[in-house]
């Protein structure tokens, strides 16, 4: 089956694990599909694509790129420490410390151990 790219945007993980999943049930991948499915079977713990898509939402609301907002959603960093190694990321922020102290209580509530 053809397909066309029609737009492409950061997505954290859980949201390419349900794209791909979709993929996988209709029998219709490549190798390196079938590899990037079994990565995030193997990485994705937190498995709520809705959720992650709020997470996101509500960082890119405080002035992160769509880009670190996923990858945090992604990674799910479980102190500050591992956010700020993130958002080091964002070069339009210009205070990581300050940052990380105001989205950490926001990503605490998502990504829960």
């Amino acid at each position: 089956m053809e397909r066309r790219i029609l737009e492409s945007k950061a997505v954290p993980y859980q949201v390419a694990k349900k794209y791909m999943y979709e993929r996988v049930k209709e029998g219709d991948i490549i190798s390196i599909q079938e590899s990037t499915w079994e990565y995030f079977r193997r990485v994705v713990l937190w498995d709520d694509p809705e959720a992650a898509i709020e997470l996101v939402e509500e960082i890119v609301r405080e002035g992160v790129s769509r880009e670190a907002a996923a990858n945090i959603a992604s990674i799910c960093p479980r102190t500050e420490g591992e956010l700020r190694s993130i958002l080091e990321m964002d070069r339009s922020i210009t205070s990581v410390h300050e940052m990380a102290s105001k989205l950490y209580p926001i990503v605490s509530k998502y990504c829960r151990g």
